[in-house]
């Protein structure tokens, strides 16, 4: 055997192992993350959904009041995904309840290991960061114990549910309840039910959920895996081929078959013991925080002992091979290789497809670049801005349902106090899709028809954004009236139905009990007023596919006089989306200092307000790794395209030598000689290139096209060299 196909063997088992290591990586992922959707097993499934907003608190409360009374558990399960495609990347739980009732059922274990327990999820409860997570989110500091996670992306964060519900802005998910029997579930069931206004039958029966398969790299790497296993197999069997003249000799010479493949196949018999540790490497590398255990110490071995048997099956190949040849046939080569070439042609061709696969995928990531670039631009003229990112427990600060009525108070007396500052601003804004619209019409007398944008907006930040405000209409606001503006351009019974819907909601806002009392929950004077679309308006959306400003949504014009108690509880709200108050870097030094906070008795909150810039850092998740995975899988694949032009070149040579010889002799062209191999090359590159271009996909149309390039260049200085080889060779005979 050559050294050149010495070489391809030792680099085909290199591949394999290092395919083998990355595959169970995304294996165990898909383990993990299925050992978190069911989490706790031991449990009833209690999914919300579409509860109106004017009912989320309620709701939220009845929940955990009939879980607490009843010494049981509630665990709320939402998906993290993917920053890169949206795929599902993990979960975020949150948990209340008595964690240390129900020990057992409150486990979670994975490979052996101990993710979760009673002792780490009561320091969670416990702990006086009221942000505070199991496992890391975007905050490290907040993270007061790790959790194992894999490099594919799959992880787990665990909070308080009362913190999950503020982050998320939505009481709405799937709850698993632990720790109740039949009749308490029911009376749980019926409370929940009566608050939410959504029928118990509709609550036990889920309608909604989500189907998550393996991953897609799992599948990918099984492909690469059988087309390395395939090209292994294929170069071995080559490389036997032409040891058959050289067999017949030595068999002359009194040598057996088995003895001279064991002499053939020692050095890769070697070589597979220094290769084998890698995919422990790899699997080293791909499971963070994971403890060593019997049941981890089996899964990284192995991967180790199926290359092995995959590498002895194709060296067995080898073998029979040998076997299968008589002497004299050895001698003269007599052997058949046009099967060679077609199966060799087959693999070519599934590389390819590999290639175009693996590239398409590197499309997602580099199209997530394009978004965080294209989202910071967005972001840029407000990066000095300042929203709220944490508001730290207090002495009157709930352990339950976000924020006591003592404390919501305190936010809304110390902004009401600043509101007309300078510097000074409220601004949220809300898209309410076609959808969700539909889903509201058995809640409320009137609801619109179409899509829109709502936003809450302080006159000093819509004039600060060039919005002419009528000073009438900012009067009306201040005295109490909740004034709304309604962009003239929607249709006459959009506006109508628009109307109705935002004066019922107001009213059934203003009903509810709060500390806090406006001057509109006690007049309740609802107001419209008309304005022309003409001033674009931020949409302080994180999401690029959401416009970055509108000319026309429904405006609230939120002042301290006028609001709910739904904005007046809001006024804590953390976050780049969900936060109201903003400020600029004068007005966060003069009103966050603590003297000023202690006039209002948020000393001991010490809310903190960050600038949207670190914000926008923290969305920059690093898509490194699903690039490096994704790219490194289409480099295997355009790998194995070059090592099957090379063995289809070198095959078609040794099968065709006395013609390409003599074709060289009289001087055809080298295109000519090799026309199929030059043929299938060409046909099958035009195939992948456009089916690149069929999926729209930019990096399979580069990978293609560059492939193509590669393997035309090598397929000429590989039937340049074997046609002066074999042209030589039948001089030297002659």
């Amino acid at each position: 055997m050559n050294r050149l196909l010495k070489v391809a063997v030792c680099v085909l088992m290199v591949v394999l192992v290092s395919l083998a290591g990355l595959m169970s990586v995304f294996v165990l992922g898909d383990g993990y993350f299925t050992a978190m959707r069911e989490y706790p097993k031991q449990s009833r499934l209690l999914p919300l959904s579409d509860v109106p907003q004017d009912r989320s608190d309620r709701t939220l409360n009845a929940l955990l009041e009939a879980v607490g009374a009843d010494g049981g558990v509630v665990v709320r399960s939402d998906l993290l995904t993917s920053p890169v495609d949206g795929s599902a990347g993990g979960y975020r739980l949150g948990v209340y309840g008595d964690v240390t009732a129900h020990a057992s059922a409150m486990r979670l274990r994975y490979l052996g290991a101990s993710v979760l327990d009673e002792h780490s999820l009561s320091r969670l409860m416990t702990a006086a960061n009221e942000n505070a997570t199991l496992g890391l989110d975007q905050v490290r500091p907040d993270m007061i114990a790790d959790l194992p996670g894999t490099r594919s992306g799959v992880r787990l964060v665990v909070e308080r549910l009362d913190t999950l519900v503020r982050r998320s802005g939505t009481v709405n998910g799937d709850y698993r309840i632990v720790g109740l029997d039949d009749g308490r579930f029911r009376d749980l069931v019926s409370r929940v039910s009566e608050a939410s206004g959504i029928p118990g039958d509709q609550l036990t029966s889920a309608s909604s959920g989500s189907s998550v398969t393996d991953s897609f790299m799992t599948l990918v790497t099984l492909a690469l895996i059988a087309v390395a296993s395939l090209a292994l197999t294929l170069i071995v069997v080559l490389g036997t081929f032409q040891e058959f003249s050289r067999l017949g000799v030595y068999m002359l010479l009194g040598w057996s078959r088995t003895g001279y493949a064991a002499a053939l196949y020692r050095p890769f018999l070697l070589f597979l013991p220094v290769i084998i540790p890698i995919p422990i490497l790899i699997l080293s590398w791909g499971l963070n925080g994971f403890p060593v255990t019997l049941q981890l110490v089996l899964a990284m071995l192995t991967p180790s002992l199926v290359t092995a048997a995959i590498v002895l099956l194709a060296l067995g190949c080898g073998v029979l091979a040998l076997l299968s040849v008589r002497p004299v046939a050895a001698i003269r080569n007599r052997v058949s290789k046009r099967a060679m070439l077609a199966v060799i042609a087959i693999v070519y061709v599934l590389a390819s497809a590999g290639l175009v696969a693996g590239a398409h995928a590197l499309d997602a990531p580099m199209a997530s670049i394009r978004n965080l670039t294209q989202v910071s631009a967005q972001w840029s003229r407000y990066r000095s801005m300042r929203i709220l990112y944490k508001d730290s427990r207090g002495t009157n600060h709930t352990s339950t349902s976000g924020l006591s009525g003592d404390h919501a108070k305190e936010i809304y007396d110390w902004y009401a106090s600043i509101e007309h500052d300078d510097g000074v601003y409220l601004a949220n804004t809300r898209y309410f899709s076609r959808d969700l619209v539909a889903s509201w019409r058995h809640l409320y007398q009137q609801v619109p028809e179409q899509a829109f944008w709502y936003f809450a907006m302080s006159p000093s930040y819509l004039a600060a954004q060039g919005f002419d405000v009528d000073p009438d209409a900012t009067a009306r606001a201040e005295a109490g009236e909740r004034v709304y503006l309604i962009p003239d351009t929607m249709p006459r019974d959009e506006q109508e139905r628009m109307r109705g819907y935002l004066t019922e909601t107001s009213m059934k806002y203003k009903t509810w009990e709060s500390t806090v009392h406006t001057t509109f929950m006690n007049t309740g004077t609802v107001g419209f007023a008309a304005y022309h679309p003409s001033t674009p308006l931020f949409t302080w959306s994180d999401d690029p596919g959401q416009p970055t400003d509108v000319t026309d949504p429904v405006i609230l014009l939120a002042t301290s006089a006028n609001m709910t108690p739904f904005e007046t509880e809001s006024l804590g709200a953390v976050g780049l989306t969900n936060s109201y108050i903003k400020l600029d870097e004068s007005a966060a030094q003069r009103y966050t200092a603590a003297d000023y906070l202690a006039e209002y008795q948020l000393e001991d909150n010490n809310p903190v307000f960050r600038t949207t810039a670190d914000f926008i850092a923290g969305m920059r998740k690093s898509l490194t790794e699903f690039m490096q995975l994704f790219g490194g899988l289409a480099v295997i694949a355009m790998n194995f395209q070059l090592i099957g032009v090379a063995t289809l070149c070198r095959i078609y040579a040794m099968t065709y030598r006395e013609t390409i010889a003599v074709k060289r002799l009289l001087g055809y062209p080298l295109r000519r000689i090799f026309a199929p191999a030059f043929t299938l090359i060409i046909t099958v590159s035009v195939a992948a290139l456009l089916a690149a271009l069929l999926l729209g996909s930019k990096a399979g149309a580069v990978a293609a096209g560059a492939t193509m390039l590669f393997q035309l260049i090598l397929m000429t200085v590989q039937a340049r060299t074997l046609a002066t080889s074999q042209l030589q060779t039948m001089i030297k005979t002659e």
